[in-house]
C-alpha cells in the first residue's frame, strides 16, 4: 500500500512539473496574441495599385498569419521563427514566409518592443514582381 501510494505521489508529482514547465515554454513567446496594424504600401506597390490595408496579425504559439493577406490573397498560416536575443532590453523579432497556392510568397518580418509591433512584408510573386510594405501597430 505505502508503495502504491509512492508511486501516485510520484506520478502526479511528475505530471504538475511537466504541465508547469509547458506553460513556462510557451509563456515565452512575446508575439502570442493579436496585433493590429496598419500595413503601408511601398512605392513599387502602390504603383501597382496597392492600398493601405487595415489587418491584424495572429500568432498562436506555432504559427503566424496576416488576416487580410489570407483572405484577400490567400497566403495561409505557416510556421514562424522568433528570435529573443533582444529580449531583455525589450525587444524581439520574428520572420514567417507564407505561400499561397499560385506560389507566391510574403516574407514578414518585425519586431516587438513593448506593446507596439513594426516590420516589413516584401511580396514576391511567381513571375518574379516584388512589392514591399511596411506596417506598424499595437497588441489587440
Amino acid at each position: 500500500m505505502l508503495m502504491r501510494n509512492r508511486i501516485v505521489l510520484l506520478a502526479l508529482a511528475s505530471s504538475f512539473v511537466l504541465v508547469c514547465a509547458c506553460g513556462i515554454a510557451l509563456a515565452k513567446d512575446p508575439f502570442v496574441g493579436k496585433w493590429k496594424v496598419t500595413i503601408s504600401p511601398g512605392a513599387d506597390a502602390m504603383a501597382a495599385g496597392q492600398k493601405e490595408i487595415k489587418d491584424t496579425l495572429v500568432f498562436d504559439h506555432v504559427k503566424f498569419h496576416s488576416e487580410a493577406f489570407n483572405k484577400q490573397n490567400g497566403f495561409g498560416p505557416v510556421a514562424y521563427e522568433l528570435d529573443t536575443r533582444g529580449a531583455p532590453s525589450g525587444i524581439s523579432a520574428f520572420t514567417a514566409e507564407p505561400t499561397n497556392s499560385k506560389g507566391d510568397t510574403a516574407k514578414f518580418t518585425g519586431n516587438k518592443s513593448g506593446s507596439a509591433i513594426k516590420g516589413n512584408i516584401v511580396w514576391k510573386k511567381k513571375d518574379g514582381t516584388e512589392w514591399s510594405y511596411t506596417y506598424a501597430g499595437e497588441r489587440e
